[in-house]
């Protein structure tokens, strides 16, 4: 050994390794040929966990299809367009046949499309000249407002005094709906939120200067919403449907004034048409 050198060793230190390590395995084969089956079963299984955390399986990504049908879409603007909602209670004047006039409280239901607290309504407002106006929000408080604009379109806009910081409102649809498609009404019977269900059942563009006339198979005089959550009009008696492509102008005349016709118009106020009159895309839902 003394007269190796050292690559010599080396080489003879790899060949005894070798030797080594095929006279192991022969004998762990032939022990475990001889071994009982327990013991046998006992090593493979402790072999298969090894190679388990060695090796991982392969990892599987599962897709899942979620049919979203129209009572959901229905579900989902109610959900989202309810906190809008509004009940407005005013004083008019009835006068009887014998010419006495009696003040009696009328509701109406309309609907903040503005973060300001600027209401669209139905047109009865101005024109049963109802005072001291007074609107309830679903989440119980009570604010006084003042109609800010006739509208001429058959709505009424109107704005609540101290408006809150968080206000929940709709976006007005930039489009005309097609004939057929379905609409959500939502109104108050009494205090109770309700809904109705219609469709656009006529669309008379003959004349080509003005927006077409939108009739449904409803005939209330409540805020009308699309399936994807946007302000589409204002419904009549007679199933006429105030259209929002009619009630952008009055809204942006509406917003160029000041709330209280006393006070000076402000810089905030005149500006204010920039974001109370959000139109919404056709596919973008309302904002809860």
């Amino acid at each position: 050994m003394e007269d190796l050198t050292t690559t010599q060793v080396i080489l003879l230190t790899l060949f005894i390794s070798f030797v080594t390590s095929i006279a192991t395995g022969i004998v762990t084969v032939t022990l475990l040929e001889q071994a009982p089956v327990g013991v046998t079963q006992t090593i493979n299984r402790v072999v298969e966990h090894t190679v388990e955390r060695i090796v991982p399986g392969e990892s599987k990504t599962t897709v899942k299809e979620v049919l979203v049908t129209g009572e959901d879409l229905v579900a989902r603007v109610i959900t989202a367009s309810t906190p809008a909602l509004v009940r407005i209670t005013g004083v008019v004047d009835i006068e009887d046949e014998g010419g006495v006039t009696t003040p009696v409280e009328k509701n109406y239901t309309g609907i903040f499309v503005s973060k300001d607290g600027y209401i669209v309504s139905t047109e009865d407002i101005v024109t049963s000249v109802a005072r001291e106006l007074e609107v309830s929000l679903t989440n119980g408080e009570k604010h006084s407002a003042e109609v800010v604009s006739a509208g001429g379109e058959g709505v009424s806009i109107l704005k609540i005094v101290g408006a809150p910081k968080k206000l929940s409102y709709v976006l007005l649809l930039e489009r005309s709906p097609a004939l057929g498609d379905q609409i959500i009404a939502l109104g108050f019977q009494g205090k109770s939120s309700s809904v109705e269900l219609g469709r656009i059942t006529k669309i008379d563009d003959s004349n080509a200067s003005t927006t077409p006339l939108l009739v449904s198979n409803l005939s209330s005089t409540w805020p009308i919403l699309s399936l994807g959550g946007a302000l589409l009009g204002i419904g009549h008696r007679d199933g006429r449907i105030t259209s929002s492509l009619d009630i952008v102008p009055a809204l942006t005349q509406a917003t160029a004034r000041p709330a209280v016709a006393q006070q000076p118009a402000t810089p905030t106020q005149k500006a204010a048409v920039v974001d109370a009159v959000p139109i919404a895309p056709t596919s973008t839902p309302a904002r809860p």
